[in-house]
């Protein structure tokens, strides 16, 4: 059978069966708008399998009632439109931003990133409505230049902080673990903190330095309080993991993010 016209009363339906023999054939319609095929429930019959197609191309259309397939890309490339010509694969520029890794925090010691390496130049760290336990507990960086086994256990000389607003503390401390900035107020009661830390580039041998921006959700006392600084230290060593926890208590709820910047 070459093909099959189906004509005839207004009403009605025509039950098409599977051919007894492998093959094809083909169905010509009415030319009249509105028509649909459908399955013997009444439903509209779809299509669940392209053909010509294999794993990972994507359809598009050439021209109009042309469909052609794209061919696959390369790992990490992404797909760029180019108007009304074909679609195609593209590498990233310089210059991209990557996420790495998310913390969702539900009553959580601390949040830990690993793996810092030098295939990015420097890191950013995003914030998003970091709640403290309790209340006045002051967020705490903590670095590690062995991805993690072990973290800071004391200062360096040159290890300063600069805290919030327009107030900064240069004083060096010398029996701390970590980085700290200030808290402000019932923060844990009022919604945490959210800010965006950057740090230039930890592979830098005995050199670490970040800096950040933000603001606390703070009570009726404060406000909404803008925090803004940053710390460096000699670390011994190129830093490779870090860590955030708060000063007393877990973090209640929030997530952090890590990204890359190439």
């Amino acid at each position: 059978m070459s093909s099959l016209v189906i004509s005839g009363d207004t009403s009605g339906s025509v039950t098409l069966q599977a051919p007894a023999v492998a093959g094809s054939a083909i169905l010509t319609l009415p030319a009249t708008s509105g028509t649909v095929i459908t399955t013997a429930s009444g439903t509209a019959a779809t299509a669940t399998n392209l053909a010509g197609g294999s794993n990972g191309t994507i359809p598009y259309q050439s021209a109009s009632g042309t469909t052609q397939m794209l061919a696959v890309g390369t790992s990490g490339q992404v797909l760029q439109t180019n108007g009304a010509g074909a679609p195609s694969w593209v590498t990233p520029s310089a210059g991209a931003m990557t996420l790495i890794s998310t913390v969702t925090a539900s009553s959580t010691a601390n949040a830990i990133f690993t793996g810092l390496t030098t295939t990015y130049s420097s890191y950013v760290v995003q914030f998003n409505r970091v709640v403290p336990a309790s209340n006045n507990a002051a967020p705490q960086l903590r670095i590690s230049t062995d991805n993690g086994s072990t973290y800071r256990s004391t200062s360096y000389e040159d290890e300063y902080l600069v805290l919030y607003s327009n107030t900064y503390n240069n004083n060096r401390s010398y029996g701390n673990s970590e980085f700290q900035w200030v808290s402000v107020g019932n923060s844990a009661t009022a919604g945490g903190f959210s800010a965006t830390l950057t740090i230039p580039d930890p592979s830098v041998s005995n050199v670490f330095g970040f800096y950040y921006q933000g603001f606390w959700y703070n009570d009726a006392a404060f406000g909404h309080t803008p925090v803004f600084g940053g710390g460096s230290c000699n670390a011994g060593a190129g830093t490779n993991a870090i860590k955030f926890q708060f000063s007393s208590g877990n973090i209640a709820s929030g997530n952090i993010k890590l990204y890359g910047i190439t």
